[in-house]
């Protein structure tokens, strides 16, 4: 079985990993982070989900810092740019901004 690499996204001082799945969805694990609020580029496209993750307890208040919140288990997005909305709280393209480790390829390269 082929081992799936782990790819991760960065938005200030939030830091997300995630692994691609079947259908071009994207499997963000538990321990990642996400900015509380980025007023600087909020955006209403990914609100209704952030808010549900919240509500369901996917998404706590980080323990130690009061501007991140923290991904308590892992979450299957439809999509990177969702899981990158909801890291951010703001668009982004997904497959471009997922990177594998120090190089600079992408979730939009592994994916073809």
């Amino acid at each position: 079985m082929e081992t799936v690499p782990t790819f991760t996204f960065t938005a200030g001082r939030a830091k997300a990993r995630g692994k691609p799945q079947e259908g071009k969805r994207l499997l963000v694990l538990k321990g990642s982070t996400a900015l509380k609020s980025n007023t600087s580029v909020r955006t209403d496209r990914d609100r209704d989900l952030r808010d549900e993750l919240l509500r369901s307890g996917v998404l706590i208040p980080h323990p130690r810092d009061a501007e991140l919140l923290e991904f308590a288990r892992d979450h299957l997005f439809d999509s990177a740019s969702a899981a990158c909305g909801v890291v951010k709280d703001g668009n982004v393209s997904g497959p471009s901004s997922w990177k594998l480790g120090s190089s600079s390829r992408t979730l939009k390269d592994f994916w073809g």
